[in-house]
């Protein structure tokens, strides 16, 4: 399981909700939630759309999607 603690941060420093990122990814909020709490794994092309939403640098992709749960 993956720790998102990080892209929940970076979600809120850049002033958007869960909802309008759900909406970004034309998801629904639940959808969402269950991926952002490790429920449901996220696509490659939801890693893709969050990451230039939020202009995470492909470098920084990993410590924002892939970090593991201690």
């Amino acid at each position: 399981m993956y720790d998102y603690s990080k892209l929940k941060d970076k979600i809120s420093d850049n002033g958007y909700t869960q909802e309008q990122v759900a909406n970004a990814l034309k998801i629904s909020k639940g959808a969402f939630s269950q991926k952002i709490n490790g429920i449901v794994a996220f696509s490659q092309d939801d890693v893709v759309e969050i990451s230039k939403l939020l202009k995470i640098p492909k470098t920084k992709i990993y410590e924002y999607f892939f970090t593991e749960k201690v």
